[in-house]
């Protein structure tokens, strides 16, 4: 795919990825996992160390999603347990990514100067190192939907074998749902876009089929151990209903519209909310319904009808909430409770500048009528994703796997596009030489 200055380019971008992942882990702490799900993550990859079982329960009234506690195992069953180890491969993965960055960009525009400013932007993203240094599944998640989206988009644009490229897709999307359930509904988005767009007519249906079968397959496997080990056949986990309630509580509003003291203070009032109510929940259904000798499943369907039905007790509240929701899953500025006022203001001057650079390589790459179908694709990605996210919980954190990377391949056409433009007419054909 790439040619030998290309190779040069990509090498020299993953190194800058290495360099600042590293840094990123020694600033953050080199052996703190500093994240409020980590303990959740950990417990669980020592559970499948020691005995080789994954717990039935977090702390929260769920299983989390099993990949990434199962990633972690891999990398301890090799060096033992530490954070660090993690983090390192983590930063390998960074890597990764940001070479999928410019290869996507390449597939789209075939532009060396807007691919390698795009995996440059990639690679210095603050928020993707933030990540990588951290023990949390976004880094993993991030890598395995890029690839999916990304083998999505080569099939699009007619670029490598067929049928190849629908497996890496459905097995990609399969692993990232295993790590996150939310990757299957963009894995589905996937093979719809691949009919409606017609994809090439000869094989309209069997390549999206490909794509289903492969996802569902790389799933069904952790889903029969569900069966085996827990008694009920659960696809990933059981986590959707209080999902659903948790994000569409109306103590969840003040999170949107108090001021706290403190981040301190706000993370108490998150954990109230998350933990104390819930905790309050299951013991009135304890009362009334036996809620410990539930199934998983009849447990999971009495979080998502109290989520429905507070959703329609006070309809001018729930769409108070979703818009709320919407704003904590667009909005480009990190909370100034939690990392200060400096990083809020950071934050959104970059924030903005990249949504700005990116809207001017977005026109950019379309126009090029050969790209329109992998656009349409990544048009519906990001509303299907943002409106998930609006209805059920929201943040920032949960939209940069799905909508910050392909920002990062428009905002580096929309810099080539503005640095040609200023260098005068010549400059048209100029190409990134590393």
């Amino acid at each position: 795919m790439f040619d030998s200055k290309e190779r040069l380019t990509v090498i020299c971008l993953a190194a800058v990825a290495v360099v600042l992942g590293i840094v990123a882990i020694f600033a953050l702490g080199w052996d703190n996992p500093y994240f409020i799900d980590s303990p959740d993550y950990i417990a669980a990859a020592r559970s499948l160390l020691t005995d080789g079982t994954y717990p039935s329960i977090s702390s929260l009234p769920f299983f989390r999603a099993p990949l990434y506690p199962m990633f972690m195992a891999a990398v301890w069953s090799i060096t033992s347990e530490n954070a660090f180890a993690v983090k390192l491969v983590q930063v390998a993965l960074h890597a990764g990514f940001v070479v999928m960055i410019y290869a996507a960009s390449k597939i789209l525009t075939g532009d060396r100067l807007a691919s390698g400013i795009g995996g440059l932007m990639a690679a210095t993203n603050p928020f993707f190192l933030y990540h990588a240094a951290a023990i949390q599944t976004e880094t993993l998640h991030t890598f395995l939907v890029m690839l999916g989206m990304l083998a999505t988009v080569a099939l699009l644009m007619n670029r490598g074998p067929e049928i190849r490229m629908s497996v890496i897709a459905g097995i990609a999307f399969g692993l990232a749902a295993l790590c996150k359930p939310s990757a299957l509904g963009v894995g589905i988005v996937a093979a719809v876009m691949l009919v409606l767009l017609g994809f090439r007519s000869g094989k309209r249906l069997a390549v999206p089929a490909v794509i289903v079968a492969a996802m569902f397959l790389t799933i069904l496997p952790w889903s029969f151990y569900n069966e085996a080990t827990k008694g009920e056949f659960i696809l990933i986990n059981d986590a959707g209903g209080y999902a659903l309630w948790l994000g569409n509580h109306e103590a969840g509003l003040p999170l949107y519209e108090s001021t706290f003291n403190s981040g301190a203070e706000r993370e108490e009032y998150q954990e109230y909310v998350s933990k104390t109510l819930a905790a309050k929940q299951i013991e009135e259904w304890e009362a009334t319904r036996g809620y410990s000798g539930l199934s998983l499943s009849n447990r999971e369907a009495l979080w998502r009808e109290a989520a429905i039905e507070k959703i329609r007790s006070d309809p001018p509240r729930s769409l108070r909430l979703f818009a709320w929701k919407l704003w904590g899953f667009l909005k480009p500025n990190l909370n100034r409770e939690v990392y200060g006022e400096k990083a809020a203001i950071a934050s959104t001057v970059y924030m903005v500048l990249v949504w700005v650079l990116a809207l001017i390589g977005f026109v950019q790459v379309g126009r090029d009528p050969r790209t329109h179908k992998a656009l349409w694709f990544l048009a519906v990605v990001v509303l299907f994703v943002t409106v998930a996210h609006m209805v059920i919980v929201s943040n920032l954190r949960l939209r940069i796997p799905y909508i910050d990377p392909w920002l990062m391949v428009f905002a580096g056409s929309g810099i080539a596009a503005l640095i040609r433009r200023l260098s005068g007419p010549n400059a048209a054909q100029t190409e990134l030489a590393m």
